[in-house]
């Protein structure tokens, strides 16, 4: 009888301290911006950016956060990246989508309307 409470109490224990990843992915937020002209690879195409969105962000919720940005015009999915936040970034950061645009905007120096 003892091995077997020794055994539950040990199984106990281990299930306790094993380690656990806190993660939370978030997605879709988008807003409008100054009109910037894109100039695509072929000289002639151009595209007017009206919207800057996150499509989905990844944090751990231990220091660092991945967001999925994308610049969009007349609907279409022009540019798009990801962008992690710095160390002071996420200290600062407030947990919401968009403060996450804010970030994103000022690196990709676009303003919101």
């Amino acid at each position: 009888m003892k091995k077997i409470l020794f055994s539950f109490m040990l199984l106990a224990t281990l299930k306790a301290t094993s380690q656990t990843i806190d993660t939370t992915v978030k997605s879709c937020i988008a807003a409008k911006i100054n009109t910037v002209v894109y100039k695509h690879d072929i000289p002639s195409v151009s595209d007017t950016l009206t919207h800057l969105g996150v499509f989905n962000y990844s944090d751990d919720l231990k220091g660092n956060c991945t967001a999925n940005w994308v610049l969009i015009a007349n609907g279409k999915n022009i540019l798009f990246d990801y962008y992690k936040l710095t160390d002071a970034q996420y200290t600062s950061w407030d947990g919401s989508a968009a403060g996450l645009l804010r970030f994103i905007a000022s690196y990709l120096s676009v303003t919101f309307k």
